[in-house]
């Protein structure tokens, strides 16, 4: 069974995430939440996890900073980044810092299954 973290600052985004999540396949994962990026990055040291998904824009630690500093802790999970961003400079920081998908808000499931069966989650 999979565990999988979803990091945002916003709970009805989380539950948003993880329903969509079940819905392309995931259904019988084990599912965490973290509400800042600090929060996410103590779990993933403390717990296995399989798969992040996570908001790009929190306080504290945005999610390019989470997996920066995953990566430098020397967790090789895969991350899939959530957002509204559309500036290809950043796009590309994320995808450069470990990220190994971007997925588009408004989130659909469609976008969401195709990020899952490219990082090998489903």
């Amino acid at each position: 069974m999979k565990t999988v973290l979803v990091v945002d600052d916003s709970l009805v985004s989380r539950r948003m995430v993880m329903h969509a999540l079940g819905a392309v396949g995931l259904a019988d994962a084990t599912f965490r939440e973290a509400s800042d990026g600090a929060q996410a990055l103590q779990m993933l040291k403390d717990e296995p996890t399989d798969l992040v998904c996570s908001d790009l824009y929190m306080p504290g630690l945005t999610g390019i900073e989470l997996v920066e500093q995953a990566r430098a802790a020397g967790l090789e999970m895969p991350f899939i980044l959530i957002t509204s961003e559309r500036s290809e400079t950043v796009l590309d920081r994320a995808r450069a810092a470990g990220a190994a998908h971007i997925v588009s808000k408004p989130l659909n499931a469609e976008d969401l299954g195709q990020a899952l069966g490219t990082v090998g989650a489903c």
